[in-house]
């Protein structure tokens, strides 16, 4: 879907971290030798830090939803690191983990790394001021052919 399309794959809420394993392991096993293809997920793994009159309230989405605990951001880390070891060209870093308040964490990214291609953007944010955000910021690093989802 992506593979004639330069740049990084970026998942906006990754909670658990699964859906970074999976993007990883499929860059791995169909791009083996891109060594421009990069994995970054942005979560504040605090769960939500709060909620605007635009967000629906729900069991699941509410003040410290989907908190994890505070050693999991290591954890994780250590997970990609164990899935990068073992594929071609393990010593370069292709994951990283981004903490934070994507509100606040992505226009630095950005502003960082201006260079920055998004080939696919992976949204999985409940909520409206995230989400509209990482829409207006992603943009501008949208090529023909970038994937965005939900």
């Amino acid at each position: 879907m992506i593979f004639d399309i330069p740049g990084v794959i970026m998942e906006f809420g990754t909670w658990w971290g699964q859906n970074l394993c999976v993007f990883e392991n499929l860059r791995a096993i169909y791009e083996p030798f891109n060594q421009n293809r990069r994995v970054i997920g942005f979560d504040t793994y605090k769960g939500y830090l709060d909620l605007s009159s635009k967000d629906k309230q729900s069991e699941t989405i509410k003040e410290s939803g989907y908190i994890l605990p505070e050693e999991y951001v290591s954890y994780l880390e250590e997970l990609l690191a164990c899935h990068e070891s073992i594929n071609v060209l393990s010593n370069i870093k292709k994951c990283s983990i981004v903490e934070g308040d994507v509100r606040e964490t992505l226009p630095i990214y950005f502003n960082d790394n201006p260079e920055t291609i998004v080939a696919l953007a992976y949204i999985d944010l409940a909520l409206y001021e995230p989400c509209s955000i990482v829409l207006r910021e992603i943009i501008p690093h949208l090529v023909r052919g970038s994937v965005v989802m939900f």
